[in-house]
């Protein structure tokens, strides 16, 4: 049942950086990279973005991490803003057709000035359009990638192999949820109570149930077994 173990370093606190790549992992996406994450993930900086895992990361490796997620509750402002300031420009990826463009347009309306100088499809006809969207996105300082686990890690560990040295940010549903809104998803009594994961799966139920219901515990019994399988080079 358990695959190949790999424990992953959480970071905290998070800051936005000029170069490097950063992932935000929930305990599903855990899961996910865990079994098909790519090898360079442990050259990106890792936010817990769940208040299991943070619970979990905290009691089994003696941390104090908090959590992060790339959403207007939490970090984007942060990135967009800093991006805003100092003429960083933003490429944005992932979604359906259309997406990443209407989500485009209402970042840019919570943040006046910003370059975003384009947006694409998180979805590929073949190589040779994939390799095109690498291309596009190495001409930003900024990279927004929401493609889900592992897609949108490897999209940045690619960008990377390119010769591209921005800053590469996942973002997951980000994009898909805020078309429509003000940039704003999740409703601040999800937050202050850390019920989050409950509000996605009111607004998300046939998509997310499996998740939160079956692969949540099955991401606890993992974490506890990797965690004393790998204690000794992780300490």
């Amino acid at each position: 049942m358990l695959g190949h173990p790999r424990f992953f370093r959480l970071v905290s606190p998070f800051s936005v950086v000029e170069s490097g790549r950063v992932t935000f992992m929930n305990p599903y996406s855990w899961l996910v990279n865990r079994d098909r994450g790519h090898a360079d993930l442990d050259a990106f900086a890792i936010y817990a973005d769940g208040i299991a895992l943070v619970g979990l990361y905290n009691l089994f490796c003696r941390a104090s991490i908090k959590r992060y997620a790339f959403d207007y509750s939490s970090v984007a402002e942060l990135v967009f803003e800093d991006a805003r300031a100092k003429g960083r420009s933003v490429y944005v990826i992932g979604g359906p057709e259309g997406i990443a463009r209407e989500a485009a347009a209402v970042i840019l309306r919570r943040h006046p000035g910003l370059q975003i100088i384009g947006t694409r499809s998180g979805f590929f006809t073949d190589a040779i359009d994939y390799q095109a969207a690498v291309d596009q996105a190495s001409h930003a300082s900024v990279a927004i990638v929401g493609m889900g686990a592992p897609a949108q890690e490897k999209f940045l560990v690619d960008l990377w192999n390119h010769g591209w040295r921005g800053a590469g940010y996942t973002c997951g549903g980000f994009l898909e949820q805020i078309v429509g809104t003000d940039g704003d998803y999740f409703p601040s009594w999800s937050n202050r109570f850390h019920l989050r994961w409950l509000y996605r799966l009111y607004k998300e139920p046939r998509r997310l149930w499996k998740r939160y219901l079956l692969l949540y515990p099955k991401f606890l019994g993992q974490f506890i077994v990797d965690w004393l399988r790998l204690r000794p080079r992780i300490g």
